[in-house]
């Protein structure tokens, strides 16, 4: 059994920054009195935060500390016990969190603070939802149970009986099945796109290789052609020089047609010479032509000098020119008669110089054609005739008709390659057809076997989620269980209400009804008084309780009653005391006004200038 001992906080909440202690375990029923807002209905929450490091409000830790003291953080501590073994957890947060976990006095605390909560909610085998379950139950959650829709009632029943588990399985089952629905679907639309495929591809028969012609001697043939053009070519250079040598023949024959008389020339000494007189006379007489010229020019300016001055008409003496005139005119006929005699010699001279140019011409002549002779002789060959030529025109068309042929056969056997190719390679597209008909009928058969296994998969999870849906195992746990907690309930109201009202419930499908019984007579929960409905949702939550502890397999002592049975007239108020004493394992705080039970102890929180505090007997 688990006992909390004591709770000891600071700064928590409304509650002053100063050590705040209640005895959780002495007293059986405890009366919490006090004002609202002085801070009752935080004392669970407290507990909730130092034990789970969290609470039922979902408060912030910035929100627990109380904001009227000057400290920052909170401390608290709880002592419980667990068998034998006593413990105390230290929670102390300030910037950061330092928790302390002893047992039996030693420390076993771990050194990260997740771990030592980890190491505590192993020791007291309680999660954060059943521990405020099975520690607290105030008006408004005992009023949602009896008026909660049939729907809501049943799925607060498996919360209570730890069923949560069960609907998880149906929940996580029925996605499960839904996936397999969604796969299967996917693998029949697979089947059957495989199912048109495989029935789309068309093979067709496989074709026979065509014959090849006989293969001619390619080989021979072609050394047939290249000896050809080399016997070509030797012809056709053979004919090239026969008729270079006819060609010559014939024209030495025409050029000895007309035969040069030969002319000899040996008086070149004689010819030298008389081109040197030429020379020589040709400047002699240029001189001389020279000299003539001077002369006359002379001879025209002396016969140009004035006689009389060309402005008073006198007559001037010009017996001096005149003397130099005469002597003048002689020197020109002297120079005239020098060069008549020397270009008479010039001509002479040039007549002998010609009539040996032309016979050194006619003898160079002569020897031209005796050099032209020799070399037309030198290209002959009157051996060679035309019976020398070669007939190249039929060895050409041997040529022609053997590359005929051999084109011919080539194409022949190529073409017949080609129809082979063609056929091999339209082979192998069947071959490639085949290939992908056996591999589609082999993915056909994986994704049938695939199918069926779905197939098998999908009726195990129909199984399944009828098994854990409403219908199945929760329905079974509940019907099972409901019976005890209605004798449960029955045995608290009957000692609240002096047996006069009973309450059952009628388990259908999804839905809980309650069938609440007056004296006998069938009324519903609408039709209670105020009064009345309290009295049947206290017995009502004092049996969850009971039940829970049960089902949970933990024994709690702590039970925090919330102005549960604020509306309860002062008879009711008696009885459900007087039933809360006989609970010898439990310890109930009882938070309630304008009501005193001398066999009640109390405890009253006061709240003074924004801080709350304990106060025992008051």
């Amino acid at each position: 059994m688990l006992v909390i001992k004591a709770l000891r906080f600071r700064n928590m909440f409304a509650f002053a920054d100063k050590v705040q202690e209640i005895d959780l375990s002495a007293d059986v029923l405890t009366q919490l009195e006090g004002k609202n807002g002085a801070g009752k209905s935080s004392i669970h929450l407290i507990l909730e935060e130092l034990l789970f490091n969290k609470n039922s409000k979902g408060l912030k830790k910035d929100e627990i500390s109380n904001f009227n003291t000057d400290s920052k953080g909170y401390w608290g501590q709880v002592d419980f016990n667990v068998g034998n073994d006593e413990y105390q957890l230290t929670v102390e947060r300030k910037s950061t969190a330092k928790i302390v976990l002893l047992k039996n006095a030693k420390d076993i605390s771990s050194h990260k603070s997740l771990d030592t909560y980890k190491e505590l909610h192993k020791i007291i085998k309680l999660d954060h939802a059943s521990f405020v379950k099975l520690v607290n139950q105030s008006m408004i959650s005992s009023l949602d149970f009896l008026t909660a829709t049939d729907a809501k009632r049943k799925s607060f029943l498996i919360g209570m009986l730890g069923l949560e588990e069960y609907v998880e399985y149906e929940v996580e089952f029925k996605e499960t099945l839904s996936d397999i629905k969604a796969e299967l679907a996917t693998t029949k639309a697979l089947e059957d796109s495989l199912l048109r495929r495989s029935k789309s591809i068309k093979v067709p028969e496989y074709e026979e290789l065509r014959a090849l012609p006989e293969t001619p001697d390619f080989d021979g043939m072609r050394n047939d052609v290249a000896e050809l053009n080399v016997k070509i070519k030797q012809s056709s250079d053979n004919n090239r020089r026969v008729n270079d040598v006819l060609r010559a023949n014939s024209i030495y024959e025409k050029h000895m047609e007309n035969p040069v008389v030969r002319v000899d020339f040996e008086d070149g000494a004689g010819l030298m010479l008389i081109k040197d007189c030429v020379s020589e006379y040709e400047r002699d007489y240029t001189e001389a032509k020279t000299l003539f010229t001077v002369v006359s020019n002379e001879v025209k300016q002396l016969q140009d000098v004035k006689t009389s001055c060309h402005a008073c008409g006198t007559k001037l003496d010009t017996s001096k020119s005149q003397s130099l005139l005469r002597k003048k005119l002689e020197e020109k006929r002297a120079r005239h008669t020098e060069a008549l005699s020397i270009h008479t010699k010039l001509q002479e001279y040039r007549v002998d110089l010609d009539s040996l140019l032309a016979d050194k011409l006619a003898a160079d002549g002569y020897d031209k054609w005796v050099i032209k002779t020799n070399g037309f002789l030198a290209a002959t060959d009157f051996n060679i005739t035309r019976a020398d030529l070669t007939d190249v025109e039929l060895e050409r068309g041997r040529l022609k008709q053997i590359q005929t042929d051999l084109i011919s056969k080539t194409k022949l056997v190529d073409a017949s390659n080609e129809e082979n190719n063609r056929i091999r390679e339209a082979n192998a597209s069947i071959t490639v057809l085949e290939q992908l008909r056996t591999d589609v009928k082999m993915e056909l058969s994986e994704v049938v076997k695939n199918k069926h296994k779905l197939e098998r998969s999908y009726k195990v999870y129909e199984i399944l989620v009828k098994s854990f849906g409403s219908k199945g195992l929760v329905a079974y746990k509940i019907e099972s269980q409901i019976k005890q907690l209605e004798k449960e309930i029955n045995r608290y109201l009957s000692s609240i209400t002096k047996g006069r009202f009973q309450l059952h419930f009628n388990l259908q499908d999804s839905k809980l009804a309650i069938d609440i019984k007056n004296s006998e007579q069938t009324v519903s929960v609408k039709s209670l008084s105020s009064g009345e409905l309290n009295n049947v949702n206290t017995a009502t939550l004092l049996a969850i309780r009971a039940m829970m502890t049960k089902v949970n397999k933990v024994s709690l002592n702590v039970l925090f009653l919330d102005e549960v049975v604020a509306v309860l007239d002062e008879e009711s108020k008696e009885r459900l005391v007087e039933l809360l004493l006989e609970e010898r394992n439990l310890n109930t705080f009882l938070v309630l006004h304008g009501y005193s039970h001398p066999l009640v102890t109390k405890l009253t929180v006061s709240k003074e200038k924004g801080m709350s505090y304990i106060n025992y007997g008051e």
